[in-house]
């Protein structure tokens, strides 16, 4: 027993000091997670209790606690605005048909640069692509309006050629067209990485196997490629459809104008306008959380229709 004893402390002594010479040689490592946690803590865990403010009848004089509770009232106010609505509807609109226009574009462009062998070539491709990531969006926005406007380079063009100017940014369905392009070219590069850092996991033998069976490189994209990726394409597929609630505030920001407001005001927009712009902190609260506990219900039902039908998901 004594024995006993001693190996499972000599056992539990020797599993203590492989952790800690695995953490003595990989210290950079964690010290790189130091800022992205301090991030996540200080800017969405920390003002995580404000979101009583949803609840209450908030005065900056009182502050958040000693505020009026009044329970659920914001909620079915702004279930009675016809403008919440029309933000809804945009969002939703927007996030379906980048969702089906949208989603495949990384997958397709990842697949293509997969199948350049000229090292030179790829990388410099990959290069031009991946910038307009790294550029703000109010600068992208000042090269729409270049680009887009009824005076840009586009319609300037158009007109030289003997054509009328095509409204890109006056006309509803062309704001959403001219939406799309802008948001495809900026972020289609980023996504692309993804996509291409799961194909590098790939067993190059499996390659070489199909090349002696005689299989050509499109049979090889979709008889290997993409079912060795499927489980990345599920898990962004879900993440996607659990974001179908929500959208990025910048781009429809920098995008919309007056003359398209029907289809250009969305709920991050809006929660910017009401809770900001006219001070109804109570109210935008109320619009934001309602918007995050549908993007939960979301995630978790993709992904458990995601898992009943192939088997896979998150989690």
């Amino acid at each position: 027993m004594n024995n006993l004893s001693f190996s499972n402390a000599r056992k539990g002594h020797g599993a203590r000091h492989s952790s800690f010479t695995y953490l003595r040689n990989h210290w950079i490592l964690y010290a790189m997670l130091l800022l992205p946690v301090a991030y996540y803590i200080l800017f969405h865990y920390r003002p995580l209790p404000g979101l009583v403010i949803a609840f209450k009848n908030y005065n900056m004089f009182k502050g958040i606690w000693e505020s009026p509770w009044v329970g659920f009232k914001y909620f079915k106010q702004i279930l009675q605005f016809e403008t919440f609505w029309v933000a809804v509807r945009n969002t939703m609109v927007l996030n379906v048909l980048g969702l089906v226009l949208g989603f495949p574009a990384p997958i397709i462009l990842a697949l293509f640069l997969n199948e350049i062998r000229n090292k030179t070539f790829k990388k410099v491709v990959q290069t031009i692509i991946y910038l307009p990531h790294f550029i703000s969006w109010v600068i992208v926005g000042g090269m729409m309006y270049q680009l887009f406007a009824s005076s840009g380079l586009i319609n300037t063009v158009v007109k030289a050629l003997g054509g009328s100017a095509v409204p890109f940014l006056s006309s509803n369905g062309w704001w959403i067209f001219t939406y799309f392009i802008v948001g495809i070219w900026k972020n289609i590069g980023w996504n692309t990485i993804i996509y291409l850092s799961a194909m590098t996991g790939i067993d190059q033998e499996i390659y070489e196997a199909a090349r002696v069976d005689g299989c050509s490189r499109f049979r090889m994209m979709v008889s290997i490629t993409i079912p060795c990726i499927m489980e990345t394409i599920v898990i962004m597929l879900i993440l996607a459809i659990g974001g179908l609630a929500s959208i990025g505030f910048e781009q429809p920001y920098v995008m919309q104008n007056s003359v398209v407001m029907d289809v250009a005001d969305v709920i991050s927009t809006y929660v910017y306008r009401v809770g900001l712009e006219q001070a109804k902190f109570s109210i935008g609260t109320a619009v934001g959380l309602a918007q995050s506990v549908i993007n939960f219900i979301l995630v978790l039902s993709a992904n458990a229709i995601s898992k009943r039908i192939s088997g896979k998901g998150i989690w």
